[in-house]
C-alpha cells in the first residue's frame, strides 16, 4: 500500500443523559424535557450493532492505518482508548466553540479535514455503513486517487419529500460557481464517458450535455473516501460560507454536507473512475429487507451495505433484535479493539 488510508466514523451515544438535554435544550428551546421528545428524533437510535462495526473492519480491512471515531465526547464503552490504531475525536477539537454543541451530521463533516494526523487518504463512514467482504486498499484508492464515477442526473425534489435535495442543490450551486461544465467535458472527456461504468450511465451524461450548468450528482449512501487536501481547498475558497454552516446547530436545508467535496472532487478530476453503482447497497431497515441484508452479511454478495434508519419503522426492538443476530452470525469473535 503505497498510501497509508484512515478510516473516520462520527458517531452519537443517543443514550447518554446529559447529550439528550442538551439536544432538547436547543432543540425545543423553551419545551420541559421528556423521554418522548427524543424518542421522536429517530436518527439518534441506538440500534447496539456498532461493535459489529469494528469487527468487520479488523476482519476485512485489516490493513487500515487508523481508525478516527468522532463524537461530541463520549465514547463506546466497549473499546479500548489506548487502541494503537484507535485516534478518538472531540467536536471541539475540530469545530470553534461559538458553534459548539452543534447536533447537526453536516456541520461535522464538512470539518473532518482538521482531524489531526488525519492522513491524506481517508475514507468517512456514517455509524451505519458496514464493510461485509474482505476489501483490498485498492477498492478505495487507486494510482493515489478515490475510486469513484461521475454520473450526472437531472434535478432532484426539494421540499418535505425530500429535506436533503435542497443541501444538494446547494452543494451543485457552489460548484457551479467555480467549475464549467462544457469545459469539464472537453478538457477529462474520460471522467464523464468510461468503460468502467455502465452504459445508461454514460448515456445520462451524454443526454446532460444539452444543459450548461450542472443540475445535480448520482451520490451514493456508502463508505466515501476522500483526499484530504480537497476539503482544504474547498475551505480556501468558501471559508466564509461553510463558517456560516457551522453555526447550524441542527441541519438546515441551506447547508452544504460531505458531497459538496465529493463533488469538488469528481469536477477536478482527482477520482480513478469506477462503477459506483456496484459498490453496494443502501437499504431502508425494515423486516422486508432481512433476507437482502442477511445475504448481503452472511453470503458476503456485497462490498458494502448502509443500514438506513427512518421513521416509518415499526417494531424498533423485534427489529433491531433481527439485526443484531444477522452480525452476532458473522462476527461472533470480539475484536482487538474491545475490551
Amino acid at each position: 500500500m503505497k498510501h497509508p488510508i484512515d478510516f473516520v466514523m462520527i458517531w452519537v451515544d443517543s443514550n447518554d443523559m446529559n447529550w439528550k438535554k442538551e439536544f432538547v435544550r436547543f432543540k425545543y428551546k423553551d419545551a420541559v424535557f421528556t423521554d418522548d421528545l427524543l424518542d421522536e428524533q429517530c436518527r439518534y437510535r441506538d440500534w447496539e450493532n456498532l461493535q459489529y462495526w469494528f469487527r468487520s473492519v479488523e476482519k476485512y480491512c485489516p490493513w487500515v492505518r487508523k481508525i478516527h471515531i468522532v463524537t461530541c465526547g463520549h465514547f463506546p464503552e466497549f473499546l479500548i482508548k489506548e487502541h494503537p490504531k484507535l485516534n478518538f475525536v472531540t467536536h471541539d477539537q475540530i469545530i470553534d466553540a461559538a458553534c459548539l454543541p452543534t447536533f447537526s451530521s453536516h456541520v461535522i463533516e464538512i470539518n473532518l479535514h482538521k482531524i489531526e494526523g488525519l492522513a491524506e487518504h481517508f475514507v468517512y463512514f456514517n455509524d451505519d455503513m458496514f464493510i461485509t467482504q474482505p476489501l483490498l486498499p485498492e477498492f478505495f484508492f487507486r494510482k493515489g486517487l478515490p475510486c469513484d464515477g461521475l454520473v450526472l442526473q437531472p434535478l432532484m425534489v426539494v421540499g418535505e419529500e425530500n429535506f436533503l435535495g435542497a443541501v444538494t442543490l446547494t452543494d451543485v450551486a457552489i460548484i457551479n460557481k467555480y467549475f464549467n461544465k462544457r469545459q469539464l467535458f472537453k478538457q477529462m472527456p474520460r471522467a464523464f464517458f468510461n468503460l468502467h461504468y455502465r452504459f445508461k450511465n454514460n448515456w445520462t451524461n451524454f443526454l446532460e450535455l444539452y444543459n450548461r450548468k450542472f443540475s445535480n450528482f448520482y451520490n451514493t449512501h456508502l463508505p466515501q473516501p476522500f483526499l484530504k487536501s480537497i476539503f482544504n481547498e474547498v475551505w480556501e475558497k468558501e471559508q466564509d460560507y461553510l463558517q456560516h454552516v457551522c453555526t447550524h446547530r441542527f441541519r438546515e436545508p441551506l447547508d452544504v454536507n460531505q458531497y459538496l467535496f465529493r463533488m469538488w472532487q469528481l469536477c477536478s478530476g482527482k477520482f480513478y473512475p469506477v462503477d459506483i453503482l456496484d459498490r453496494g447497497q443502501n437499504y431502508d431497515l425494515e423486516f422486508e429487507s432481512l433476507t437482502e441484508i442477511k445475504e448481503a452479511v452472511k453470503m458476503q454478495k456485497l462490498a458494502q451495505v448502509c443500514l438506513n434508519d427512518h421513521e416509518h419503522v415499526q417494531n424498533f426492538e423485534q427489529l433491531k433484535a433481527e439485526i443484531i443476530e444477522i452480525f452476532s452470525d458473522q462476527f461472533n469473535l470480539p475484536s482487538s479493539f474491545e475490551r
